[in-house]
């Protein structure tokens, strides 16, 4: 299997919470440098997904994020994630497995900024009442909570515990430097 469609594949087992998942991933320097062509793979998707979004946000707010300000938005909290994640991982002395837990994040997320089209077209279009877009939205949103904290779980060695603390951090991290991008 290409070294791409690998990782892909791979990074689809840890959506479904498969346990086996990280046997397409090898956790070389070569590899987590390769791992950042996800970065790029994802870009298009992200700018796709934020359309989106930003029409729902206009729907029903009037407000929307600039699209020049979201290459800067995008590159800047996917690498803070993987700063913070390193920081806090450290700080729990797992941090030995970074390696390979950055390369499944990595490609994980591409898969993130996928799995959301649908629902985020779906309200773009005003085709899901308001009731259905915000439950929808909430089970999705619950459903990429609990695979960032496998992939923590999975790939770094962590407890449940260890994995739902890194993932709150850096969540929480991440929507200060959100807001201070939207200033």
């Amino acid at each position: 299997m290409n070294g791409i469609f690998k990782s892909i594949w791979g990074a689809w087992c840890v959506l479904q919470f498969d346990r086996q998942a990280l046997q397409y991933f090898q956790p070389t320097m070569d590899e987590f440098l390769k791992s950042f062509r996800a970065l790029a793979f994802a870009l298009p998707l992200y700018l796709i997904a934020l359309h989106f979004q930003n029409m729902v946000s206009l729907r029903y707010s009037g407000e929307s994020f600039p699209m020049g300000l979201a290459l800067i938005d995008y590159a800047i909290r996917w690498a803070t994630y993987l700063v913070f994640a390193y920081v806090f991982a450290r700080i729990l002395n797992i941090g030995h497995n970074f390696l390979g837990f950055a390369i499944v994040f990595n490609w994980v997320k591409v898969w993130l900024v996928i799995v959301p089209l649908p629902i985020l077209a779906l309200g773009a279009y005003g085709l899901l009442g308001d009731g259905a877009y915000g439950i929808l939205s909430l089970v999705l949103f619950l459903y990429m909570v609990g695979v960032q904290i496998f992939t923590i779980y999975l790939a770094l060695g962590a407890t449940l515990v260890e994995a739902s603390g890194i993932f709150l951090a850096v969540f929480l991290f991440d929507k200060l430097i959100q807001v201070g991008l939207s200033v």
